[in-house]
């Protein structure tokens, strides 16, 4: 280990206490090729979780979004998470806590619908989680 606390990392990430995308040369604001349009494709998908949970929570069957048993279901955002919601380019997976007294066939249907008007062909992936 070297002085300072930080042993040399083979293969990327901090070699020697550099960033990584600083060895060669290039300044912290430096964009690589290609970046532009994974923040552009990460934007869209953003505004797609927000119309999904927006979607959701005007379900009547639906008492909320859930994060899963460990709270780990969500879409990151810089600064917030969107609980309950992950979209991928071919898939969008929600995770609801459905109303008791409603069949969970019903509950998921209602989802379903509500979802596919706010996106854009993906297959619909409803989880309920629990029921309140």
């Amino acid at each position: 280990m070297r002085a300072g606390g930080r042993a040399p990392v083979a293969g990327g990430g901090m070699a020697g206490g550099v960033p990584a995308d600083r060895e060669n040369g290039q300044q912290g604001g430096a964009v690589r090729p290609g970046a532009e349009t994974i923040r552009g494709a990460a934007a869209d998908l953003v505004t797609e979780a927000d119309r999904v949970a927006a979607a959701v929570r005007v379900v009547p069957l639906v008492a909320g979004l859930s994060g899963g048993p460990f709270g780990g279901v969500g879409t990151y955002v810089r600064g917030r998470r969107i609980l309950g919601v992950r979209v991928a380019a071919r898939v969008v997976e929600v995770h609801v806590t459905g109303r008791y007294g409603y069949p969970v066939t019903e509950i998921a249907g209602a989802v379903r619908a509500a979802v596919a008007g706010v996106t854009s062909g993906q297959r619909i992936d409803v989880v309920i989680e629990d029921l309140a």
